[in-house]
């Protein structure tokens, strides 16, 4: 295994195919994708930069990779806290997590958006190089209503399942089809980081005035100048 590689695997045959894990730039929102860059009824767009011009979101969009649900999942949850799922085949299973390890210890006004903790048995599993571990991350921006991925940490150097937590947020049935993105994935170093916290330098000043003034000097794609200045 390089150093740079990470590995999805599965023993269900033909899921990469059918349902591959990809790069997340292949899940920008549509309604992301359908918002312009700049207010079309301005002739001189140098003023009306909407949120796709931003490009912390757009980088944010290409930061890891995707994996999509394998199968339909049917969900019923009832209101007396019973609840049942259904998928196709008895090859693709869910569990739950109790009410007592996580949704009772949330506040009344956050339980409400919490009906159940599905479990998913993924039939996907993880490997990345000694020292990395996968961060998983809802669907930002997806704005999903029936249900979010809890987000987490998982050192897949060591540990290779990927047992996703769904928090379902509606009573009722639910039914999520097979393909709907269920998180991102995003490699990350393990590192020990040392806190400083002070004043600002005259070097500090000096970076900052540099940043400014890249910035402050073009109408368009300053923050890109700025990043490939450092880049050198």
């Amino acid at each position: 295994m390089k150093k740079n590689d990470i590995i999805f695997w599965t023993k269900e045959v033909g899921l990469p195919e059918i349902e591959p894990i990809k790069p997340s730039q292949y899940y920008i929102p549509e309604w992301f994708q359908k918002t312009p860059t700049w207010l079309e009824e301005r002739v001189v767009k140098i003023d009306t930069p909407t949120i796709k011009a931003c490009p912390g979101i757009a980088d944010f969009f290409k930061l890891g990779y995707v994996i999509p649900l394998w199968c339909d999942l049917y969900i019923d949850v009832r209101e007396d806290g019973t609840w049942t799922w259904r998928t196709k085949h008895t090859r693709f299973q869910f569990d739950w997590h109790m009410p007592w390890q996580y949704k009772d210890h949330l506040s009344e006004e956050v339980q409400h958006n919490v009906q159940i903790i599905l479990k998913a048995y993924c039939p996907w599993f993880a490997k990345t190089p000694k020292g990395v571990s996968l961060l998983q991350l809802p669907m930002s921006y997806h704005f999903d209503s029936r249900f979010s991925l809890m987000s987490g940490i998982i050192r897949t150097d060591a540990h290779h399942h990927l047992n996703q937590q769904l928090v379902i947020h509606n009573l009722g049935e639910t039914f999520i089809p097979r393909g709907t993105p269920l998180g991102m994935y995003v490699p990350i170093n393990r590192e020990k980081y040392n806190l400083i916290v002070r004043e600002e330098t005259p070097q500090d000043f000096k970076l900052f005035k540099r940043a400014e003034l890249i910035l402050d000097s073009k109408f368009f794609k300053g923050y890109r100048n700025l990043i490939k200045l450092l880049d050198k």
